[in-house]
């Protein structure tokens, strides 16, 4: 009797554990696309042209790598705001370009933002306005494209940009 109590709590113990450990793949679960799970500090970590428009294929060269170490690592924050206009907001991260007298961690109103249940993104920056589609957005991370592709080569290309959340 003793022992099938001393497995039982072991059982329960493993069950215990299995259950409260951090699930990855949980991060990695679709969010509803409102503008509360976008809110937040994200940081640009790929941008490509594709052909494939779902942003399933991004085997291409991520044009970041030509960008200078300063552009890298800049952080973009989404904030809901209460009147009808929700603020986008730009920052260096650790690497700072010289010569912008912009400091670590500092950011300016870059312009405004707007997002539907159907996953338009719409940026408003001074007289310039871009649409985008979110193709994916989780805890972790943020894919989005442009809504309009650009012919190359008798080749409609994509431009899509990979994002990482910082908080």
């Amino acid at each position: 009797m003793k022992k099938m109590i001393k497995i039982s709590f072991i059982i329960a113990l493993i069950l215990n554990y299995s259950c409260t450990k951090e699930n990855p793949e949980e991060n990695q679960t679709s969010l509803k696309l409102t503008p509360e799970n976008l809110v937040g500090e994200w940081r640009k970590i790929g941008a490509f042209k594709s052909t494939d428009s779902s942003g399933v294929d991004l085997s291409n060269e991520n044009l970041m790598n030509s960008m200078d170490d300063c552009r890298k690592d800049d952080i973009y924050k989404y904030i809901v705001s209460n009147n009808s206009s929700n603020i986008i907001k730009w920052g260096y991260g650790n690497n700072i370009c010289e010569d912008e007298g912009q400091e670590k961690n500092q950011f300016i109103e870059i312009g405004t933002w707007t997002l539907d249940e159907r996953g338009s993104l719409n940026y408003n920056y001074s007289d310039v306005q871009e649409a985008y589609r979110i193709l994916k957005l989780d805890r972790e991370e943020l894919l989005i494209r442009k809504k309009s592709g650009i012919l190359e080569n008798d080749t409609i290309k994509y431009y899509i940009e990979k994002y990482k959340r910082l908080n």
